[in-house]
């Protein structure tokens, strides 16, 4: 974010934008962009799913300053993206004991966020499906096909 800021535009946050101001805008501006961030959180209903947290709740209460207490947790996130190694990386980070991420298809994660998760320590477990969530486990079965 400090990056973006330090460019030579004008950005405004946290601003109502109806109609009429977007024209303005569009009519004063060389370029307009519009941003609402992502505020809904795609759910797979796996039985006994309701227990699963929102990895973006995760994240948006880390940075509201509310973050989970994990020290000697274990963590189990679902999904391999960049997300979900940006998601490992703050699990570790707030002291969880052991961190994994599970997914259906081969991690989609690349780069520093990748490289950063796994020399943490993160375990990466591919392809699994999860069949259910108890209030102790996740059951997983291989994906094939």
């Amino acid at each position: 974010m400090d990056r973006i800021f330090s460019l030579p535009i004008e950005l405004n946050k946290n601003r109502t934008i109806d109609r009429d101001t977007l024209q303005n805008l569009y009519d004063e501006s060389d370029a307009v962009l519009v941003t609402t961030g992502a505020h809904l959180t795609k759910r797979v209903p796996y039985p006994g799913g309701k227990r699963i947290l929102s990895g973006l709740q995760f994240l948006m209460d880390i940075n509201d300053g509310k973050p989970m207490d994990l020290i000697g947790r274990e963590v189990v996130i679902i999904g391999a993206g960049n997300v979900e190694m940006d998601m490992a990386c703050e699990s570790w980070r707030l002291g969880a004991k052991k961190v994994t991420t599970i997914d259906i298809q081969k991690p989609l994660a690349f780069g520093k966020e990748l490289d950063l998760a796994t020399s943490l320590g993160t375990e990466i477990l591919w392809p699994k499906q999860i069949e259910k969530v108890t209030s102790t486990s996740i059951y997983l079965t291989d994906k094939t096909g």
